[in-house]
Parts: C-alpha cells; sequence; structure tokens
C-alpha cells in the first residue's frame, strides 16, 4: 500500500450496507486502501511472497491495529469484529480470503473492472452490492524496486514478534486506557532486531514486557518497544534485584487479550443486537459475561448520551 495516490469509488457506494455503519464504511475504505496497484513481491517474516494486484497480506491483530491507530478508544473495534466483517464482506463477494496458520490474502473481487485509463465500470451484482473501486498510487508509473531493502517487513498475527508487541501494547492500554494507537508491525521489527540482534530470548523478553508493565516507575517509562530494547539490560538487573518476576501474567498467547467492555462495545457498534453479543461471547470463548456485556454497553450509551 503506498502512502500517496487515491482511490476511485462509485457513488453507489452510498446504497451499500457499508455506508449505514461508519465502522465498515471505515473497514472496506482500508481494505480499498491496503490492496496493491500493481503485483508485487513483500517480505512477510522473512520469507517473499508474491502479491497481487488488488490483493494484500494480513491478519486480523495486525489489521485491526491499522484500522485502530489515532481512532479515540470509543472508535476502535476489536480483533474478532474486524475478523467477523471481513467474513461479511466475503459472503456479500466482495472480497474473497485465502489463509493459512501464519496470514491471510485479502482480494478485493472485480478489481479490474477499473482500467489503468480511469474509465469506470458498473460493478454491482444485482444481489450482492458489490462495490467498485480500486487504488491508483501517485507513483504507478514507476517501476517497483527490485531491491529487497526496500521492501518492508510484515509480521502475522501468529508470529513471536507481532505477539510480542500486541502484548507489550495491551499492558500498556491497561496503565493508560487514553495511550495513543501505536504501529504494532514497526514494534514487531523491533522485537525481532532484540532477538536475532541482540541475542535475547523470547522468554527473557515475554518476562520482561510484563514484569516493567507491573513496576510503578518502568511502566510510566517503557512506553514503546524500542524504548524497552534501549533499556533491556538496566530492567533485567532492576528485576533480578527485586528477587527475580514474581507476578504470574497471561502468556503471549492468550486468545483474547482485550477486555469485557472493549469486547461488547466493539461487537455492539457494529450494530450487533445486546443477544447476539452475548451468545457470540459464549461461542468465541471471550472474556465476557452477559451481566458484563450489558454493564458496558450501558455504560457507552451513556457516554455518547452525555457527548450528545
Amino acid at each position: 500500500m503506498a502512502d500517496g495516490g487515491w482511490i476511485a469509488v462509485q457513488r453507489k457506494v452510498q446504497t451499500s450496507f457499508v455506508w449505514a455503519n461508519p465502522f465498515v464504511l471505515k473497514l472496506w475504505m482500508l481494505c480499498l486502501f491496503k490492496a496493491n496497484f500493481t503485483t508485487n513481491r513483500i517480505l512477510f517474516n522473512g520469507q517473499e511472497i508474491q502479491v497481487d494486484r488488488g490483493q494484500f497480506i494480513t491478519g486480523r491483530f495486525a489489521l485491526a491495529s491499522e484500522y485502530n491507530k489515532g481512532a479515540r478508544r470509543e472508535h476502535q473495534l476489536s480483533p474478532t469484529s474486524i475478523n467477523r466483517w471481513l467474513n461479511k464482506f466475503r459472503d456479500l463477494q466482495m472480497v474473497d480470503i485465502s489463509s493459512n496458520p501464519k496470514y491471510s490474502v485479502i482480494t478485493v473481487l472485480n478489481y479490474d473492472a477499473y482500467q489503468p485509463g480511469g474509465q469506470l465500470a458498473d460493478m454491482y451484482p444485482t444481489a450482492s452490492g458489490q462495490l467498485a473501486d480500486t487504488v491508483k498510487n501517485s507513483n504507478n508509473s514507476k517501476k517497483e524496486p527490485s531491491s529487497h531493502k526496500s521492501t518492508k517487513r510484515t509480521y502475522d498475527e501468529q508470529s513471536k514478534e507481532l505477539r510480542a508487541a500486541t502484548k507489550l501494547w495491551e499492558l500498556i492500554q491497561r496503565n493508560n486506557p487514553k495511550a495513543k494507537q501505536q504501529d504494532l508491525q514497526k514494534w514487531a521489527d523491533v522485537f525481532r532486531l532484540m532477538h536475532e540482534r541482540d541475542n535475547r530470548s523470547w522468554k527473557d523478553i515475554g518476562t520482561l514486557i510484563q514484569w516493567s508493565q507491573n513496576d510503578s516507575f518502568w511502566s510510566a517509562n517503557i512506553l514503546s518497544a524500542k524504548k524497552l530494547r534501549e533499556k533491556f539490560d538496566q530492567l533485567t538487573a532492576k528485576m533480578n534485584q527485586q528477587g527475580g518476576f514474581v507476578p504470574e501474567q497471561p502468556p503471549l498467547e492468550t486468545s483474547h487479550t482485550f477486555s469485557a467492555a472493549e469486547y461488547a462495545v466493539s461487537a455492539y457498534q457494529t450494530g450487533s443486537s445486546i443477544d447476539e453479543i452475548i451468545a457470540m461471547a459464549k461461542d468465541e470463548g471471550a472474556p465476557a459475561t452477559p451481566d458484563e456485556i450489558r454493564a458496558a454497553i450501558d455504560e457507552y450509551n451513556k457516554r455518547r448520551e452525555d457527548d450528545a
């Protein structure tokens, strides 16, 4: 995905179901922004992968991180909600999703209906409400660089690097719910360097993430992966002086790392009813009881009324 350029969208988007929900519209636009305008090769977890026109590679945690970047807490969606709406897009034949244990390839369907000259074709099927769109990058007349040095690394949600970045971010948010959203892909690359160049074991990294965010002093100072890397030896020495890491914390592999309130409000924002959210929480094993879900949604609606 290029930082510059523009996308073309038919006005018929206003008649699509995504128009009625700003959270879903934002997710759809993000898919369009991320789709490659030309076939490209990217470096993903150390492996070079071809990504065709109209495709992009991601994972639900990575996509949620991009979606939530810079957004206020009440305007964010959980990875589970992101995944649920992506599946909705797939059911309506807006995208195709090909997944493996490491990552997902998202393909925006009917992407080629837009011709290079800018001729807009009517891509709307009569039943699915498919949106017409494409991405035209401002530098699409230039050749893609072939050097691997210019290729940006991308980490999937199962990688140790992104799990470490996600865990550090979640603990920072626990200590400061108003913390500004960070680029977890950049953090993941710092954790890669921490492991590969600094020879830190993943066990030591995970332990120090948790200890630093449970310490009253360091939790206010370790607010990024870069800072954790810089202070790694100092933190380790301080932790050992205090007798090592004692509090037991959830491992990096925790399946649901968001709170009950976050889960409930995120699902509620996408249009799900309270009963549907309660059923989803039970099916997905989310840490949200029916009473917690109802209380969180009541509090969310109260805040909206106060802000109105």
